[in-house]
């Protein structure tokens, strides 16, 4: 049986709630502040020419990676052979040293040929372009 402390009025209705939490109280209006005439401010873009930068960085790194790459897959190569060799017969790796070299050095090149064209697409611009053709006009004409 609840204790009263009034006429008619039990614990509950008068003491605060024992969980910790607020006694109930009147909810009050939200008020939503709104600020004309700042405007957010917009990012600004990249310039053009730190744009071109950005492009040749990308090009560049990725004819590093792809050297890099390579360079990995012929030493793979080289020590695949020498292994090969070292099974085959007695001081083979040092026998076939010139084979197995040449092996893992012509897999590197062959991986690595397209670093050119990289390279040579991030640097063909209309600028460069139109720079190639003033400075072949200015060059005497042999006939």
């Amino acid at each position: 049986m609840a204790q009263t402390s009034g006429p008619g009025k039990t614990d509950s209705q008068t003491d605060p709630p024992r969980d910790g939490g607020d006694p109930p109280r009147e909810t009050l209006p939200t008020v939503i502040v709104l600020e004309y005439g700042k405007k957010k401010t917009k990012k600004r873009g990249s310039s053009k020419n730190s744009r071109r930068l950005i492009d040749i960085e990308y090009r560049v790194s990725k004819a590093m990676h792809r050297v890099s790459r390579a360079v990995n897959d012929g030493v793979e190569t080289y020590l695949d052979k020498r292994d090969k060799s070292e099974r085959r017969r007695r001081d083979g790796a040092i026998v076939d040293v010139y084979e197995n070299a040449a092996g893992g050095v012509a897999e590197a090149a062959s991986k690595s040929s397209y670093v050119l064209n990289d390279i040579a697409k991030a640097f063909n611009t209309r600028y460069r372009r139109k720079q190639f053709r003033r400075i072949l006009r200015g060059l005497p004409v042999i006939r």
